[in-house]
């Protein structure tokens, strides 16, 4: 409760008034028991399987089962769903109940904030390699070298933080709403921002998704319709995998979305409550008070979900990549993308063929090395790619 509407009111206070706000004070209090009882489970679980995830795509990619530029940016994600998991946990294992408010904004900022942009930009990352592998394979080659990209996901962990940095002035509103950063002037602004940009980058890394889907679809189309090597199909296959990462990413982003504006709203009536102090809504004010803690606690429980099934959906995807004792049951390494290069894909293929038409398979063998394809290359060129690597 506010001090001062504490003070100003403690006078007026009746009987059944003094009921009801011990009541909603109970509700706040139980409520903060059971995020801080539930939270660092969650988080527990989800630090667990996202160390296992780095280790096994460590492994992977020193063995070199894996594409390196692709992995690199999978592997910063993964690790800040690690350090994400640790904060959250750790607050959750030592703040007490009366520090229960506190915590759960100050977590709710920091998902909505740091955790939330690093996300989008490793996806539309990951998109932007895989569009460029597909149709700008000189392009990708020359420009996203495997130093290049890994410059590029420091470069997103700098401006996380930095965007991180932009929204402390609201963690001091917790202690004192009105010393240095008031609703209108500093908080209203803030929240609005940062919900702008969260609708433009959720909308932005959706429909850049599925804009590069359609083209590999068309191009797939394509492919069929001249009756050439069906390439396209099976990169189609892999990134259509790829979009239960970004389906998981907008259902929780847009929840996410939907409870920042409703925190936004409820911020209002507590500034309304706060500015007509004489009025002593205490009841009103407890009760927006709690409606923020839960809805705080929702955005935090959510980016929680998400984090561990981003991993359980990455090991469920890539396991045959991640378990280098497994590679002979699936894959093979992959080259600068995906796992396929044009020659092991269509030479096993048509391998298949071979005891029925030999002809058949020695001419598709030969048109696919005469062919040039944004994922692949002959074999010789195809084996000193991975010794560059």
């Amino acid at each position: 409760m506010d001090i001062a509407l504490f003070d100003e009111c403690q006078s007026q206070i009746g009987a059944e008034e003094y009921k009801t706000i011990v009541e909603e004070r109970n509700y706040r209090i139980q409520n903060g028991e059971f995020f801080l009882s539930v939270a660092p489970s969650i988080a527990i679980v989800s630090l667990i399987c996202a160390i296992c995830v780095v280790i096994l795509i460590g492994i992977a990619m020193m063995k070199q089962n894996v594409s390196k530029r692709k992995f690199i940016v999978i592997l910063s994600r993964t690790s800040m769903d690690i350090i994400s998991s640790l904060i959250i946990a750790g607050i959750g294992i030592l703040a007490n109940l009366e520090a229960a408010y506190f915590s759960v904004t100050a977590l709710c900022l920091f998902v909505c904030t740091f955790g939330f942009i690093h996300t989008t930009l490793c996806d539309a990352f990951i998109i932007l390699i895989r569009q460029l592998s597909h149709e700008r394979t000189t392009l990708y080659k020359t420009f996203l070298s495997v130093k290049r990209v890994a410059l590029i996901v420091f470069l997103f962990w700098l401006f996380s933080i930095f965007y991180l940095a932009m929204y402390t002035p609201l963690l001091f509103v917790l202690f004192k709403p009105y010393d240095g950063c008031s609703f209108y002037s500093c908080q209203k602004p803030l929240l609005l921002i940062g919900l702008i940009i969260m609708g433009f980058l959720l909308a932005s890394t959706v429909c850049y998704y599925l804009f590069v889907l359609r083209c590999l679809f068309i191009s797939m189309i394509k492919e069929r319709v001249n009756n050439e090597t069906q390439i396209s199909r099976q990169r189609l296959k892999r990134f259509l995998a790829f979009g239960l990462h970004i389906s998981l990413y907008a259902v929780i982003s847009v929840l996410i979305l939907v409870l920042m504006i409703l925190v936004l709203q409820t911020g209002f009536e507590i500034d309304t409550i706060l500015r007509q102090i004489d009025q002593c809504r205490i009841f009103e004010y407890l009760e927006a008070v709690n409606n923020v803690q839960s809805l705080c606690s929702g955005v935090v429980l959510l980016w929680l979900v998400k984090m561990t099934f981003d991993s359980i959906l990455l090991f469920i995807i890539e396991y045959r990549r991640l378990l280098p004792w497994m590679k002979n049951f699936g894959t093979r390494r992959s080259d600068d993308d995906e796992s396929e290069s044009t020659f092991s894909s269509v030479q096993r293929s048509e391998s298949l063929k071979w005891t029925k038409n030999i002809e058949e398979v020695h001419c598709s063998v030969t048109e696919m090395e005469q062919a040039i394809s944004a994922w692949g290359s002959p074999k010789s060129e195809h084996s000193n790619i991975y010794q560059n690597q």
